[in-house]
């Protein structure tokens, strides 16, 4: 078939796909996302009860998450703190400090607070010592904050106050500028933002009100939310994550008359003001989130841990353009569409063809989870396609549609086979339809071989084929080989055919590999630091086991210097661990016996780092750039195939530091830096310095002055 006689129209772009038609879903917002990929269902983020941890305490009143997954909570009944590893799913009591009336809980990475009664308490978080105190006069502490000056903000119910309690353990009253009325709990945003969750009671008839109230940095009064009032239940717990969401929970009201009709249900407040339940059942005291957005909820027998979920809506449908032939009365040959359509997920395609382009749409009936088929409909010179994307029954996975292209005449097989085929108009339609399947494999077998081209280039080719490219150009890798590394190679191959023995070749192939260029060093490029050799002979005979030698003079030779021993038939090293005249006293012992005669001659550092021979070459890799096991060996494999014939290769990994007479390289893996504080040597104290302990909490033998830093309870 001649590829020239088709014609094909195409979205398969970002922008393409945006000419099309979006329709909305039940929430009034778009169904289908339209990204660089594709099509998808719009996605959402939700919360799905996980875990739940049994707290095993009496009356757990608050609690904080720190960075390591570990819970602090505070139990009123037994007035202490107790800490639940997520991890091991175990619990421990601090048992060294009691509080008389706990409320309220927050932690920083340094620091627990508390608020016990009308007072604030700071502790250590490394040994739970007391840092500070600060206390409100007549006030009930039920709630704290931290804001990212790790200032907190405390709650008093009483006053229907907010305070603020500086790093200096400075209270002060936070200015707002609503008064107000029924304050329950805090909570701050990133960017430092105020909300107070407030639930105002009616007097007698008039009905009882919740609201939350946003304020910026500076304490204005930037949105008041209304919220849902349920008979029986009570607003309580308040969090806020990164995207303004705001979650609130509810727990039974004690004092109410009659039982609540429905359950306590914690639910989620976007900014646009929408309220969605979240997937827990249950009275719930406080809420806080991590930074993954997950939700941890503290009930009176639990801590349930919801986990932030991506899921898709059910269904969403996409209307592309008006596609335009420009022939009247057109025969549609085919629609191909390139999707990826997940299990349990479902892509609708239906058409419409008209030669009216402002003609109401009467679509076709929907051809599902197809990638490839003839178009039956009448004549027209537009087309328009309507595409259904179906989630799974979870809702959890969504499928893409990456490209859909139509294809224009109508030609098929059939007009290859003698016309008393076509004559018949049923069995015309049906024969065309069979043939269409036998078209659609040569097609595509014809398509990949007049892309044949893509296939020898080395960005383009599938990774499936990249080993045999490689192998028809004798390029060797292994698994350690990343797949832009090996088209890398494939690019660069000629180049490197034309450098390979060479210290050049070695050089690029390790670029390409480790991003970096290495240090090749060639032991005849040492010859200009070569110094007078060093070399006497053995007074005495030396026997296998001894760690003697003895010698005529050795005024040359100095402790820790590395001496090769050898009578021209065999030969070892040795490190002199002491001298005593004409003796050298060994570090270890000898192997071979050597007689009167025998050499012993002092290594140079060149020879100990690179070796003697004339034939040796030593590549060194700076500082990480072979960042694993697996990436030292890949190198290693590179030098011993494209090293030179006859000669010998080491590799080095250079470490970030110094080696007194070893691999030290000035700006490479060692640097120089200012001087620095060295009391006696660089350094002096003078009059108006003070050594002082950033710690702050008492610390037995070195910090402990009392009713100065240090306090008995």
């Amino acid at each position: 078939m001649n590829r020239d006689e088709f014609k094909f129209l195409i979205v398969n772009t970002q922008s393409l796909w945006q000419e099309g038609k979006i329709e909305l879903d039940v929430e009034s917002k778009n169904s289908i996302e339209i990204t660089e990929e594709g099509l998808s269902l719009r996605k959402y983020y939700t919360h799905i009860l996980t875990e739940s941890y049994p707290s095993g305490l009496v009356s757990p009143v608050d609690f904080a998450l720190d960075s390591c997954g570990l819970l602090y909570i505070l139990d009123s009944t037994k007035k202490r703190m107790a800490i639940f590893d997520t991890g091991t799913k175990t619990c421990q009591w601090v048992e060294c400090i009691s509080f008389s009336d706990p409320k309220a809980l927050t932690i920083d990475p340094s620091n627990i607070y508390v608020a016990d009664g009308g007072e604030v308490c700071c502790l250590a978080k490394a040994n739970y010592q007391f840092r500070w105190k600060a206390s409100v006069e007549g006030g009930n502490l039920v709630d704290m904050a931290l804001d990212s000056k790790q200032s907190l903000y405390v709650l008093d119910i009483d006053g229907k106050r907010v305070f603020k309690i500086d790093k200096a353990a400075r209270l002060s009253t936070v200015s707002l500028t609503t008064e107000l009325k029924g304050p329950v709990n805090i909570a701050l945003d990133s960017k430092d933002h105020l909300y107070i969750l407030e639930y105002i009671k009616g007097a007698e008839d008039a009905e009882d009100e919740a609201r939350v109230l946003t304020f910026d940095p500076q304490g204005t009064l930037e949105s008041t939310i209304s919220l849902p009032v349920k008979k029986g239940l009570l607003p309580s717990g308040l969090a806020v994550d990164e995207g303004g969401n705001i979650y609130i929970g509810e727990k039974y009201d004690l004092e109410a008359l009659h039982k609540p009709s429905e359950k306590a249900t914690p639910i989620q407040i976007d900014p646009s003001g929408k309220v969605t339940p979240i997937g827990y059942e249950g009275a719930t005291y406080r809420l806080i989130l991590n930074k993954k957005g997950d939700l941890y909820i503290l009930s009176e027998n639990e801590i349930a841990f919801l986990k932030l979920v991506e899921r898709y809506i059910n269904k969403g449908i996409y209307i592309t353009k008006l596609f335009d032939s420009t022939v009247p009365g057109c025969q549609w040959h085919k629609v191909v569409v390139d999707a990826d359509i997940p299990a349990n997920t479902m892509m609708n395609v239906s058409h419409y063809i008209s030669d009216d382009e402002t003609a109401e749409p009467t679509w076709s009936e929907p051809m599902v989870n197809f990638k490839d088929a003839l178009l039956l409909s009448p004549r027209g010179r537009y087309i328009r396609f309507k595409i259904e994307l179906v989630s799974d029954d979870l809702h959890s996975d969504s499928p893409k549609v990456k490209s859909l292209k139509v294809y224009f005449p109508r030609l098929s097989y059939l007009r290859y086979l003698p016309a008393t085929y076509q004559e018949d108009e049923a069995g015309r339609e049906f024969l065309e339809r069979f043939l269409s399947l036998f078209e659609t494999l040569f097609s595509n077998l014809e398509g990949a071989v007049f892309a044949l081209t893509k296939y020898i280039d080395s960005e383009a080719a599938p990774d499936a084929f990249l080993p045999w490219l490689s192998s028809w150009l004798a390029i060797a890798y292994d698994e350690n080989w990343e797949e832009e590394k090996v088209r890398k190679l494939i690019e660069k191959a000629p180049e490197l055919y034309k450098k390979r023995g060479t210290r050049a070749g070695i050089e690029e192939i390790i670029n390409i590999y480790t991003g970096e260029k290495p240090i090749v060093v060639e032991n005849f490029q040492l010859k200009c630091i070569e110094d007078k050799p060093v070399e006497y002979k053995l007074e005495q005979k030396a026997y296998s086991g001894e760690s003697r030698l003895f010698l005529k003079d050795t005024s040359n030779l100095e402790v820790e210097d590395i001496i090769k021993i050898s009578d021209g038939i065999k030969e070892e090293f040795a490190v002199i661990c002491d001298k005593e005249d004409s003796a050298l006293k060994l570090r270890g012992k000898i192997t071979f016996d050597y007689g009167v005669g025998a050499t012993v001659r002092k290594m140079r550092i060149e020879e100990v780092l690179y070796g003697s021979s004339p034939y040796r070459f030593c590549v060194l890799l700076r500082p990480f750039q072979a960042k694993t096991a697996n990436e030292f060996t890949a190198v290693t494999r590179i030098i011993e195939r494209e090293k030179p014939a006859h000669t010998t290769g080491g590799i080095r990994a250079l470490q970030p530091w110094i080696y007194l007479d070893m691999h030290t390289y000035l700006g490479i893996n060692t640097t120089l830096t200012e001087p620095v504080f060295i009391l006696g040597e660089s350094s002096v104290i003078s009059r108006d310095t003070v050594l002082s302990d950033v710690e702050e909490a008492g610390q037995i033998d070195l910090r402990s002055r009392l009713a100065i830093d240090t306090k008995l309870t």
